[in-house]
């Protein structure tokens, strides 16, 4: 039944945290699997790594970067300690908390307005359920998008350098804006997009999971 279930998932979870152990090189004293989701790289996974980096150097890191629903299988699977998603699949053995809350601002190498219909070169960047969501009640009359695409770099990159608009987290524009190579698009609607931290609470006082929690709270902006 589901009390066998939950013994069994504890089993894989420790089988695969020791067999990631026991492959240690001399020096370190435990592996830390964080896993990332692909849109925050930049603004996540870059500066932890840096902070364990300096402050955890005992620890092995590896990082796994990908959409939300492989990573959370990923961490039922005990691949990784700690996962950082947008969108969390709940489950009972798993602590889901919120983690921080970024800014969506619609973004256009040219000055302009936003308006109610479709736009040429507006790059459409699917941030999950939540964001189309948003994004179909602030643009009710908006067609199907000529371009849609998965990774915010991939869409900014793209009219960075053949013009247009999207939808990126303001603090991977905001040098964009300063420099301006990007502006705000005028009275376009803004929405916030929250990740989540999310681990196994029967592991959530091992040290690694600890230090990792730490370094990310350490790095998140005040």
């Amino acid at each position: 039944g589901s009390a066998f279930q939950k013994h069994a998932v504890s089993m894989v979870n420790t089988w695969n945290l020791a067999k990631q152990e026991t492959a240690l090189s001399e020096g370190f004293n435990a592996i830390i699997g964080l896993g990332v989701q692909l849109n925050h790289w930049k603004s996540i996974a870059s500066p932890w790594l840096n902070w364990m980096n300096e402050n955890a150097a005992d620890f092995a890191t590896q990082i796994r970067s990908d959409y939300s629903e492989q990573l959370m299988k990923m961490l039922r699977n005990g691949l990784l300690n700690v996962a950082i998603v947008n969108e969390p699949q709940r489950n009972p053995d798993i602590v889901i908390t919120e983690y921080e809350t970024d800014q969506l601002v619609m973004v256009s190498t040219q000055p302009r307005v936003a308006e109610k219909t479709a736009v040429a070169g507006y790059v459409y960047v699917d941030w999950g359920d939540s964001f189309r969501a948003a994004h179909s009640a602030a643009y009710p009359d908006s067609p199907t998008h000529q371009m849609t695409v998965g990774l915010a770099s991939v869409g900014l990159n793209h009219i960075l350098e053949q013009g247009g608009s999207g939808y990126f987290l303001k603090r991977d524009v905001s040098d964009y804006i300063t420099d301006k190579k990007l502006f705000y698009v005028d009275h376009a609607a803004q929405f916030g997009l929250t990740t989540y931290l999310a681990y196994f609470a029967e592991l959530s006082d091992t040290p690694a999971v600890q230090t990792a929690l730490k370094g990310l709270q350490q790095i998140k902006r005040a």
